[in-house]
């Protein structure tokens, strides 16, 4: 385990960046992949700036979610409250890596380093893709709130997916550049 990670959460935003750059080609989004994943750590993380475990209450022990998986339970036996929350720069929840084949037996904390977290936040965004949601707005959405809140998306969701949009945008040219293009 990287303990170096575990005392100090936060990536700089260039670490971050050329991580997004080396795994960008694994995301299977029509439009600028490394913009998208800079931006989705913008609006979860201030661009690693606050990566730290996040308690999720919609998964906490006394949730329906927990009660309704298994993996949430097995999850608990090993590493307790630890498997209700998010890590990393994207804010990837635990259960949603172990879904996509994060060991239940590996540490939650190993997830908020970038370079454990990404290769698993593509995998799930890429699941998102393929399950409809295609643009920037409906990936946010999907991301912050679960695709099945595509067709009438809360207030909030609204709100997190315009500030994707937003930050976005702002990273476009960013990455324009020959070196950044699949």
């Amino acid at each position: 385990m990287d303990t170096l990670a575990l005392k100090n959460g936060s990536f700089s935003r260039k670490q971050i960046e050329n991580i997004v750059l080396v795994l960008q080609n694994y995301l299977n989004f029509d439009g600028n992949r490394p913009a998208l994943l800079m931006a989705l750590s913008g609006n979860e993380t201030s661009f690693g700036a606050e990566n730290i475990f996040s308690f999720e209450f919609g998964w906490s022990r006394s949730s329906l979610a927990f009660k309704r998986s298994k993996l949430m339970q097995q999850g608990w036996e090993l590493w307790g409250d630890l498997v209700c929350g998010s890590y990393s720069p994207w804010q990837c929840l635990w259960i949603s890596a172990v879904e996509q084949g994060y060991s239940v037996d590996q540490s939650p904390l190993e997830l908020i380093n970038p370079n454990v977290s990404l290769p698993f936040v593509i995998k799930i965004l890429n699941k998102n893709i393929l399950s409809g949601a295609k643009t920037v707005e409906e990936i946010g959405i999907a991301w912050n709130a679960g695709l099945g809140n595509l067709k009438t998306p809360s207030a909030d969701a609204m709100k997190y997916a315009k500030r994707l949009r937003q930050n976005y945008e702002s990273l476009y040219k960013v990455y324009q550049s020959p070196q950044t293009q699949p």
